[in-house]
C-alpha cells in the first residue's frame, strides 16, 4: 500500500471538510441567532395572534354592526325630519304633479313692530 500523495490534499473533498470545520462556529452562531431573533419571535407572534383571534373577530363584527346601525339611525332621523317639515295639504289642493308647499306668511317689517 502506498502512502497518499501530496496531490490528495488538493482534492475537492478535502477542501470541503476543511471548510466545514473552519466555518462550523460561524454556522452554529448563525443558526442560534436565527432561532432567537427570527424563529422564536415569529412563533410568539403566531401564538399571540391565535389567542386573540376570537376577540379580533368579535370587535370587528361589532364595529361593522355599529356603523350599520348608526347610518340607518341617521337615515331614519332624516326621513322623519323631512316628513315633519313638509306642510300638510288639503285634498282640494293636491294635484297630480305631487305635493306643493303652502305659501308662507309675509315677514314682519321692523317699522311695523317698533313703537316710537
Amino acid at each position: 500500500m502506498q502512502p497518499p500523495s501530496l496531490c490528495a490534499f488538493f482534492t475537492p473533498q478535502f477542501h470541503c471538510h476543511i471548510l466545514i470545520y473552519v466555518l462550523a462556529p460561524v454556522t452554529i452562531l448563525a443558526y442560534i441567532a436565527f432561532y432567537y431573533f427570527v424563529q422564536l419571535p415569529y412563533r410568539f407572534l403566531i401564538a399571540a395572534f391565535d389567542a386573540f383571534y376570537p376577540i379580533y373577530v368579535f370587535v370587528g363584527a361589532t364595529s361593522i354592526l355599529a356603523v350599520l346601525i348608526g347610518f340607518s339611525a341617521k337615515w331614519i332621523t332624516v326621513q322623519v325630519q323631512e316628513s315633519l317639515e313638509r306642510p300638510l295639504q288639503s285634498p282640494d289642493q293636491a294635484t297630480s304633479s305631487g305635493p306643493q308647499a303652502l305659501p308662507r306668511p309675509p315677514a314682519y317689517s321692523q317699522s311695523a313692530t317698533s313703537v316710537t
